[in-house]
């Protein structure tokens, strides 16, 4: 293949050499930033071997060293070698995109950068899914909002990557498109839900995916697959819905890259600056552009027991304490804390009440329509038929379930954000309560709903917090275990604290460098 008749070999090789002196023209302030413990940028923290990201694939473009046209070829190219194993892509529309490619302004902040979308927002051109039979073919009128910034904002999207089955198991896999495979090891999963944009960055298809995350979505692929993963605080970010409504409960829209810079920048064009809600305890604060590591000395607080008191396996554990030794190193007070949460089953309760909601919803439509979701086993899975039962038989024992739930979620982000965050500044966890586990284990076949649900919790036993909370959090992949796995760390801080966290993830990134990481099977 060639690319605008640039042979494959000879357009790395001009890429390469941009690449560097890219990395010179966009991040002088981070190179010359101090830290506690005066750790700076290492030496190699780029180098010509290395990944692009999305920056600087924009500052080649705008040195005319490549054209946006060609960055959508070089995808293009990679998705078609591997896609076929990872199966992380599962919609494209690779004429648009290259249709429009070089319409992009080169001043905009991504130039061009080819992007792909996850399969639970409208984007024109492409086939939405929602990972379900029951949409097999839908292609929307209209982009959503949240699509149409970034887009507006220099990024080219080329594709739909893989989720659960209406997004709500553990898993990235469903009926219609199979299951998403991780590229650091073929036998094994990704996590979920924004699972195939996880394993896209991983695989090297693009530097940043679109993400979204109601319960862990961001993060826990991102441990999984070598990423960085980022939520933000509650409605920081422009909707994701295509009416424009902000009605998304704890789901938040967000990004995943392999550098902190990429997700910062995508953050800051597409922050929604009209939400105020000045009349509750959490008033808005924008984040703006951070584009500089922490340079002062933080208390951050850690905890290894997840909401029902479990610890996590073996891996997992080692990366948390890597992670705290790297935190000592860099000069911040590290602090064990206890679980917030006291009883993990009331937790899961109220939170499925607000966010499970929707499933309940699901079961009473085909209900009324004489169609029991039973029946239609060809197109929904038992996993989802468990969920939506399990759902609407929690509605009809409870009628107030969403009110009350969300009442109680409500008392509980107060009292975290303003009596367990008042004694710490960050705090530390595990991103999910075991390493990615063997495809099967997550086989819709072999397993009952009621099993697959039960993994399902198992898996998301930490993140969950923070979207109850409506707070920042991210997965910084620090630590890759002796099979070479990695495995995130996560931190998370109050609502409205995104600045200090982004800097935090700087600060990580400058002292124990990831973006050089490649996974085997990345071209």
């Amino acid at each position: 293949m060639t690319i605008n008749k640039l042979k494959r070999r000879d357009f790395f090789k001009v890429v390469g050499k941009g690449a560097v002196s890219a990395v010179a023209i966009s991040q002088p302030a981070l190179a010359n930033a101090t830290t506690p413990s005066n750790v700076n940028l290492p030496s190699d923290y780029k180098t010509v071997d290395s990944p692009l990201d999305a920056t600087e694939m924009a500052n080649l473009v705008r040195n005319k060293k490549v054209t946006p046209k060609e960055l959508v070829q070089e995808a293009i190219y990679k998705i078609r070698q591997t896609n076929g194993e990872v199966n992380a892509v599962v919609s494209e529309c690779f004429d648009i995109a290259l249709e429009r490619a070089n319409s992009f302004n080169p001043n905009s902040p991504f130039a061009g950068v080819p992007f792909l979308a996850k399969d639970c927002v409208d984007v024109v051109g492409l086939e939405c899914s929602m990972g379900s039979k029951l949409n097999k073919g839908r292609r929307p009128k209209s982009t959503s909002w949240f699509i149409r910034a970034a887009q507006n904002a220099g990024l080219n999207t080329i594709g739909i990557t893989n989720i659960p089955e209406m997004m709500t198991l553990g898993c990235t896999q469903n009926p219609l498109h199979g299951a998403t495979r991780n590229p650091w090891d073929l036998r094994k999963g990704v996590h979920s839900s924004t699972g195939g944009g996880a394993a896209a960055v991983g695989a090297g298809y693009v530097p940043l995916v679109h993400a979204t995350d109601g319960g862990g979505s961001s993060r826990m692929p991102a441990s999984a697959t070598g990423i960085f993963g980022y939520k933000p605080s509650r409605e920081s970010l422009i909707t994701g819905l295509a009416n424009g409504s902000t009605n998304e409960d704890f789901t938040h829209q967000s990004f995943m890259s392999r550098t902190v810079r990429d997700t910062a920048l995508a953050l800051s064009v597409t922050e929604d600056h009209t939400k105020n809600r000045f009349e509750h305890a959490f008033p808005r604060t924008a984040i703006g552009m951070v584009n500089t590591p922490l340079n002062r000395q933080i208390k951050i607080g850690v905890t290894m027991k997840d909401i029902h008191g479990r610890l996590p396996d073996e891996d997992t554990t080692a990366a948390i304490r890597s992670t705290v030794e790297l935190l000592e190193g860099l000069g911040h007070i590290v602090v064990e804390v206890a679980q917030p949460v006291k009883d993990g089953e009331a937790f899961m309760y109220n939170y499925m009440g607000v966010f499970g909601n929707k499933m309940a919803s699901l079961a009473e439509q085909f209900d009324s329509k004489g169609i029991p979701l039973e029946s239609m086993s060809d197109q929904v899975s038992k996993n989802v038929t468990y969920l939506a039962r399990t759902m609407q038989a929690r509605l009809k024992s409870h009628p107030n379930l969403y009110i009350d739930s969300k009442a109680n979620c409500h008392h509980f982000a107060v009292a975290h954000n303003l009596d367990f965050f008042n004694t710490i500044d960050v705090w530390l966890t595990p991103c999910s309560n075991h390493i990615p586990q063997e495809i099967g284990y997550f086989d819709q076949q072999a397993h009952s709903g009621e099993e697959i649900w039960t993994r399902s919790e198992k898996l998301m036993s930490y993140t969950p917090i923070e979207n109850v909370a409506g707070n920042p959090a991210m997965s910084v992949p620090l630590y890759w275990n002796k099979d070479s796995l990695p495995v995130g760390s996560h931190f998370s801080a109050a609502r409205g604290n995104d600045r200090l966290l982004l800097e935090l993830a700087y600060q990580l990134e400058n002292a124990n460098p990831w973006a050089g990481r490649k996974a085997p099977i990345a071209l």
